[in-house]
């Protein structure tokens, strides 16, 4: 079987190379959680986990990532929360990020 498809090498390591990487990305892109009553926050988050995996994308840029598809009551929250938190965005965890996600304040 012969391949003639092209590997892009990206270097991961700042979020523009991870968004020039998931822009490239034939799986399909999470949307985006708002933090209404009506969206499903389990849902969004395994979704967002299965994206990051199948994008092959270091665990380190992975908070980073999930955060910049946060709107509205959630990107608030976010940006709240982290700025009550020591950490910079590239240094909280996933697990972190999962339990403080359910705080999300709804509409």
């Amino acid at each position: 079987m012969n391949n003639n498809s092209t590997k892009t090498n990206i270097t991961l390591n700042s979020p523009q190379s991870c968004s020039t990487l998931i822009q490239s990305s034939r799986v399909c892109k999470p949307v985006v959680y708002n933090g209404e009553t009506n969206e499903n926050a389990n849902l969004w988050l395994n979704a967002m986990q299965r994206f990051l995996k199948l994008n092959n994308l270091p665990e380190h840029l992975w908070v980073a990532t999930a955060a910049s598809y946060l709107k509205a009551n959630a990107q608030l929250w976010w940006d709240s929360w982290l700025n009550s938190c020591p950490l910079s965005e590239n240094e909280v965890m996933i697990d972190d990020f999962k339990t403080t996600f359910y705080e999300v304040p709804t509409d």
